[in-house]
């Protein structure tokens, strides 16, 4: 279990020969894991790994994406472009690993055997794909992304593509494409529906005909303080509000038994950069609720456990970050405490560093728990030499 121990702290890896302190030329060996997926059966982990590279006048931050076995065997390398794949998902029957790379000139997505092999691009977007989400059958994929124009590129050669700041937004649509092409190879996107605001994040419901979004007037940084959530039907196309208030509603997970739909939700009016509490929707009456203020009043939620009655978010307290579990009612209990897995001085790495990073970054990047619908226990490193268990989430995508 060492690597997935490792991949559960989500933390710096450095290479075995380690000088005696930290210095621009060994910071640049250091390789940072991030985003960590557990396979539908519990059997693999993806995760990605950045790497520095410094060559010739080529100076930047390579993303790839890696596959290991549960129990830290068999680690290999899945992604090798130049360009960086980000955002790993498993195929819910494990078959795939899908991501994102703008390995064509535009982040478009991908889609590579677990076995490995040549990746398949799934879109052609000119614009760009920010988010995607495959459905719970599989059969689908919905993506957040920007189409430009038809006649942008003209424009561009005539010189008369010049735009006013702030008027042209760039708005990410809701579009959906089949996860296999069809008998001439092509996957035809399907937009959803029309709209003149902005798609941030989204998911899909258990049942896969509806799918709850994020958004936004625009996609400008203030305007997070007046994000909705709706809801649209997916073979229909039509959209209802489902939380339109003075407060910013935003990232929305429905349960895993499709009751309820969970939210953050900030005080109203918005405070600059603003508190975040749970909200419940229930589904079935409409009644929207707000669960226990967390510690800090910035969970950053996880996932729901398998039987819906709870959920799994982050949270730092004082100088630490916590997992906790926030039941649909009762108040939130502590699951683990990160600590950082090395006591040391920070600027005094040795070889027995072998992994190190924040306690926000452990807990933030803890693996997309609810995509295994499995009551397994995993193994977790919360504290140097000493594991915690801690219970598996799931169903959903990561």
């Amino acid at each position: 279990m060492k690597v997935f121990a490792l991949l559960l702290g989500s933390c710096f890896v450095l290479h075995s020969e380690v000088n005696n302190s930290w210095t621009p030329e060994f910071s640049m060996q250091v390789r940072t894991i991030g985003s960590v997926v557990p396979s539908p059966d519990a059997r693999w982990v993806a995760y990605t790994e950045v790497t520095p590279v410094v060559e010739g006048e080529r100076s930047e931050q390579v993303t790839q994406i890696f596959l290991a076995r549960a129990d830290g065997t068999r680690r290999f390398q899945l992604t090798r472009a130049e360009k960086s794949s980000s955002a790993p998902a498993f195929s819910p029957n494990g078959r795939y690993i899908y991501f994102l790379s703008d390995r064509s000139g535009k982040t478009n997505l991908y889609r590579v055997l677990v076995e490995g092999g040549e990746a398949e691009m799934l879109t052609d977007v000119k614009g760009s794909v920010a988010e995607y989400k495959v459905s719970p059958d599989g059969k689908s994929v919905a993506y957040a992304g920007y189409e430009p124009p038809a006649d942008l590129e003209k424009a561009r050669k005539e010189k008369r593509d010049f735009r006013v700041v702030d008027a042209d937004p760039e708005n990410h649509s809701l579009y959906v494409i089949p996860a296999e092409a069809n008998e001439e190879g092509k996957r035809d996107a399907k937009k959803i529906f029309e709209a003149k605001y902005h798609v941030a994040t989204f998911d899909w419901a258990p049942d896969g005909k509806s799918i709850a979004f994020e958004h936004w007037p625009a996609p400008l940084a203030d305007n997070w303080t007046k994000a909705d959530i709706a809801e649209v039907d997916v073979a229909t196309g039509k959209v209802t509000e489902l939380a339109k208030t003075p407060a910013a509603e935003s990232a929305p997970h429905y349960s895993p038994d499709g009751r309820y739909l969970e939210f953050r939700k900030t005080s109203e009016p918005v405070h600059w950069a603003g508190d975040s509490h749970i909200a419940l929707l229930n589904r079935a009456t409409g009644e929207v609720r707000l669960l226990p203020d967390t510690f800090d009043l910035q969970p950053a939620v996880l996932g729901w456990a398998a039987d819906s009655k709870s959920l799994i978010f982050g949270e730092a307290k004082g100088t630490r970050s916590e997992l906790y579990t926030m039941p649909v009612d009762g108040p939130p209990r502590t699951l683990c405490r990160f600590r950082c897995a090395c006591r040391r001085s920070r600027t005094q790495p040795t070889a027995r560093s072998r992994w190190r990073g924040s306690p926000w970054r452990a807990a933030m990047f803890w693996p997309r728990i609810r995509a295994c619908g499995l009551w397994e226990k995993t193994w977790a490193r919360c504290r140097p030499c000493r594991p915690v268990k801690a219970r598996r989430a799931g169903p959903g995508s990561a």
